[in-house]
């Protein structure tokens, strides 16, 4: 989510970024692969008890990171699960990912997305919408990228 309780929603706008909570790790661009990339995290804390995040916690942020590093471009639709609610902001990308040594360090890892309105759930049609309800990512590409940018251009008047 765009941070607990979405607090990072209000950056993601105001920033026109997609941000990654990952300070700890540093700058990974020179990661050969996933897999290294995740024994990078395997180091950080949990922000609530500071406990070390568990393999399996690491693999799915590494995941996570490496998508919006190396597969996802510009023009691709990405939505946003807000935090307890039902609604979801939604960006097209309009650049590449970047670590931004100028941002506040918890904002570092960054990818540049026009973001439209908060959106419900509710006003996506099916199927695109039980794709996107499905999520328990941070953010994420829209699996049907079809259907994404036709909502996308009518949420954005682009």
């Amino acid at each position: 989510m765009a941070g607990r309780g979405s607090c990072y929603a209000d950056q993601f706008t105001a920033y026109g970024m997609a941000l990654f909570d990952y300070h700890e790790l540093g700058d990974v661009s020179n990661e050969k692969d996933r897999t290294s990339m995740a024994r990078r995290f395997t180091y950080m804390r949990r922000e609530q008890d500071q406990k070390l995040i568990t393999a399996g916690a690491a693999k799915k942020y590494a995941a996570e990171l490496w998508k919006i590093m190396h597969e996802v471009g510009e023009g691709d639709v990405l939505y946003v699960p807000m935090s307890g609610s039902k609604n979801y902001l939604l960006g097209r990308v309009t650049g590449p990912y970047a670590y931004r040594n100028d941002f506040p360090l918890e904002h570092r890892h960054a990818i540049a997305v026009t973001w439209a309105r908060p959106f419900d759930a509710l006003d996506i049609e099916e199927p695109l919408r039980s794709q996107v309800r499905g999520t328990q990512w941070t953010i994420r590409e829209a699996p049907d990228q079809d259907s994404a940018l036709t909502f996308a251009d009518r949420q954005m008047n682009l």
